[in-house]
């Protein structure tokens, strides 16, 4: 994950050859390019996505030595889980120039006893994804916990044609199914898809937005699971129509 103002990117498709990087960069909704070399304890190149093109140059600012393991620890014990959810909902009211523009302060502290009353007999991809329900409440975009990249998806794009749910790019295993609309996910009709994804979306944005990261949720087995729509975090069954 490449993490920038805008937001966290997804970083895939990436290659060493002959002293080059080159790998690909993916927001919710954009993509990018960047071809880089590394030369005198720093990486410069060159950039050209998002609608624009430039150069880049990342230079090592921590100690030198071995990279600390910064990855994410998700198996953890319930009240490891319940110490996680505590900072959260004391740490992001905190934070937040105004946590409480469109939840009040009481809806907001009952969503989290909830969901610590239930944390024993949720899985750690459940916890995970209904933390980001939490998060939702506050309504705005750039107020999210940065789950996805943690998860496998699907080998397909989607994206909201009016009312209908499209398959815009595909791996090539799954070419049949690009173009078609999708109908139904784990047998739910769409439309109900949808309405269940609402609460885990902030729901202070524009419906083009809301739409955009539906379509990128419904990629995602994990969250497919923690709404009982996938049999576990790696599969989930869709229903396609063509014309």
């Amino acid at each position: 994950v490449m993490q920038t103002p805008l937001g966290d990117l997804s970083i895939t498709n990436v290659s060493y050859a002959g002293g080059t990087l080159k790998f690909r960069i993916e927001s919710y909704d954009d993509d990018g390019t960047v071809t880089a070399r590394f030369a005198d304890g720093k990486i410069t190149g060159e950039f050209e996505g998002f609608g624009q093109s430039g150069t880049i140059e990342l230079r090592r600012t921590g100690p030198a030595g071995p990279v600390p393991d910064t990855r994410p620890v998700l198996n953890l014990g319930p009240e490891a889980w319940r110490e996680d959810l505590r900072f959260l909902a004391r740490e992001l009211p905190r934070k937040h120039k105004n946590a409480f523009h469109l939840t009040t302060r009481a809806e907001f502290e009952r969503a989290v006893a909830e969901l610590d009353a239930r944390i024993p007999s949720l899985s750690d991809s459940e916890r995970v994804v209904h933390l980001s329900r939490i998060v939702a409440m506050i309504g705005d975009g750039h107020t999210a916990l940065g789950w996805l990249w943690l998860y496998p998806r699907v080998p397909l794009e989607l994206f909201w044609f009016g009312g209908e749910l499209r398959v815009t790019r595909a791996a090539k295993t799954h070419r049949r199914a690009l173009g078609a609309k999708l109908v139904k996910v784990g047998g739910a009709p769409i439309a109900d898809v949808y309405a269940r994804s609402l609460p885990f979306i902030p729901r202070g944005e524009s419906e083009g937005f809301v739409r955009s990261t539906h379509a990128d949720l419904v990629t995602h087995p994990v969250f497919l699971h923690a709404l009982g729509l996938a049999p576990d975090n790696a599969r989930a069954r869709y229903t396609f129509e063509d014309e």
